[in-house]
């Protein structure tokens, strides 16, 4: 299937082809974590700032609840390109564990159309729909600044 705008938790990226890296020599970290409209959460979530494994975060002015555990991270990401024709995106390849946790979570029907959060570094870059299921192991992470993409392709900034 096509690549979708990843709605993840907390990742960090490491450069194109790596294998495992030490978190010092990872050139940028991001995250991709599940997340949910503040006011479309469950019952009683939505009347607290965020709950037992759940943070509060305002983006662009919609407010969101973002679980605190990733979908997938940095350690699952083996490669990664830049994304065509949209400034800010960068295309990751999945390993296998990641693979498969990004599968899982967009063939739950009730998660499509919801969004993810994609965070880079200490800050919040883009809130997108899961659109489909994914099973191509590919993800499309928005909002990075050309330098972080430069460091993460090792291309310089």
């Amino acid at each position: 299937m096509r690549s979708l705008l990843v709605l993840v938790f907390s990742s960090a990226l490491f450069q194109t082809g790596c294998g495992e890296q030490p978190e010092q020599n990872r050139p940028i970290s991001a995250a991709v974590p599940i997340a949910v409209y503040k006011a479309q959460a469950p019952k009683g979530l939505e009347r607290q700032s965020a709950g037992p494994g759940w943070q509060a975060v305002d983006f662009l002015g919609k407010h969101y609840l973002v679980a605190a555990s990733p979908i997938f991270t940095e350690r699952n990401i083996t490669g990664a390109r830049s994304g065509k024709g949209t400034a800010g995106a960068l295309e990751v390849v999945l390993d296998e564990a990641g693979r498969q946790a990004w599968n899982d979570f967009t063939a739950i029907r009730a998660n499509l159309n919801q969004p993810v959060g994609i965070k880079v570094g200490d800050r919040w870059t883009a809130f997108p729909a899961v659109l489909g299921q994914v099973s191509s192991g590919r993800a499309t992470l928005l909002g990075l600044t050309q330098e972080e993409i430069a460091a993460v392709l090792g291309t310089g900034g």
